[in-house]
């Protein structure tokens, strides 16, 4: 689930422009994970961002921890 996420531009980018996003962990918790983003026009730097995730239970929404496969997936 998105817990937040904070975005800072740059810089533009219009509308035929190839964005080249990176992205990264760069935190993991006991029940969420950090992510951090920049976002390219070429060489160009235009976004940064960090988006904070908390994983939960469905229904009632109560903390635990990513699933290991998700973990593997991003590097974990």
């Amino acid at each position: 689930m998105l817990r937040r996420a904070d975005l800072t531009w740059h810089g533009s980018a219009g509308v035929h422009d190839v964005l080249t996003i990176d992205a990264e962990v760069v935190r993991w918790g006991t029940t969420s994970f950090d992510m951090a983003f920049e976002a390219r026009v070429g060489d160009r730097l235009v976004l940064t961002a960090t988006v904070y995730y908390v994983g939960v239970s469905v229904g009632d929404h109560v903390p635990i921890p990513p699933p290991a496969a998700i973990r593997a997936y991003l590097g974990g």
